[in-house]
């Protein structure tokens, strides 16, 4: 942001400074929200760090731009503001980016269904058929193909906990401790 502002000319660089270099959040979160100028506005909200500032600003800014940069730096540090936000707000990207900060998997599988309902029924029908697959065939090798490709975790650790063959079991519950290993790396890369 710093070498945007110097890149500007003087009359110009002296305010946007002043803004980048305010430690006041709150006076901060009012310029991102009120300024009248789309710039200071901009770097105000780029300058803040305050979490349930952000969401505030991602929630309440009249300015498109102003709300997809704030929610853009949502770190999901402030679960309640969080939640709040994706709860009130209209505004599909800013929810999509407040829903993948969520740090309950299930939560926030939940308002991913609500988000796109169509994907949701999609992957429930997916889900039955990989069930249907793992706990009613009667060969026990059809029972481990349909384990070794099957990706929903709540289907995998029904066939570790209810499969009656200790191999199915031993083998569905691996593969969801590999998966659940797999999103914890991807989440902490996505969040660095």
């Amino acid at each position: 942001m710093l070498g945007y502002i110097n890149g500007l000319p003087p009359a110009t660089r002296a305010r946007l400074l002043a803004i980048a270099n305010t430690k006041d959040q709150n006076r901060l979160a009012r310029t991102a929200l009120h300024d009248p100028d789309l710039t200071n506005r901009s770097v105000a909200v780029h300058a803040l760090t305050d979490q349930k500032l952000l969401t505030s600003v991602a929630g309440e800014s009249q300015d498109e731009s102003i709300r997809h940069i704030a929610a853009d730096r949502l770190t999901g540090e402030d679960q309640p503001s969080l939640l709040k936000l994706i709860a009130s707000t209209k505004d599909t990207r800013v929810r999509v980016r407040a829903t993948a900060r969520v740090d309950d998997p299930a939560l926030r599988a939940r308002f991913e269904d609500e988000a796109d309902p169509k994907a949701a029924a999609v992957r429930k029908k997916y889900a039955t058929q990989e069930s249907d697959r793992i706990l009613n065939s009667k060969d026990m090798g059809d029972r481990l193909r349909a384990v070794e490709v099957a990706v929903d975790v709540d289907v995998l650790f029904k066939a570790a906990t209810e499969d009656p063959d200790p191999q199915t079991g031993r083998q569905g519950g691996e593969k969801v401790a590999r998966i659940a290993k797999n999103r914890k790396k991807r989440d902490r890369r996505n969040n660095v």
